[in-house]
């Protein structure tokens, strides 16, 4: 299962502290598709070859171009995960109860994080950790939630 991540635009559009300027919320902005496709670290090695098959894929995908050695496989069924929730590293003394890693799933009532000022942050249903960022900058992204879209 490939894991697609979707309501970006509108988690930053409601958070109303942060605010996104990327091309999918200029793309939503503007009424159009978008697809935001993530290949990795910005350091990583293979990140750059991964970018340039998925971008040759999607093109052949939509007839664009004809690339014979680069195939589309459509054998791995999307898994909807809903953006609910993202949380803002407010001080340097908030901290994960654990480490977390991106995709891992959450309990109802599980604790993720605590605050500095002692405030547990915990699992509202049973959801999906995101980009959590153990050494976020203050005022950043330092986690989001989702949940498994059933639909």
């Amino acid at each position: 299962i490939t894991p697609a991540i979707t309501g970006w635009p509108e988690l930053y559009q409601k958070n109303g502290v942060l605010k996104s300027y990327d091309t999918s919320l200029y793309a939503h902005r503007n009424h159009k598709d978008c697809l935001l496709i993530e290949c990795g670290q910005h350091k990583e090695s293979k990140a750059s070859v991964v970018a340039k098959k998925a971008i040759k894929n999607i093109l052949r995908y939509y007839k664009m171009i004809t690339v014979p050695e680069f195939s589309v496989s459509m054998g791995k069924p999307l898994e909807l995960i809903q953006m609910s929730k993202l949380y803002i590293k407010e001080n340097k003394k908030d901290v994960f109860i654990k480490t977390f890693k991106h995709l891992q799933p959450l309990q109802r009532g599980q604790v993720i994080a605590k605050r500095s000022s002692g405030e547990l942050i915990t699992a509202q249903g049973n959801m999906i950790m995101i980009l959590p960022k153990s050494h976020a900058l203050l005022g950043k992204e330092w986690f989001y939630l989702g949940m498994r879209n059933k639909d």
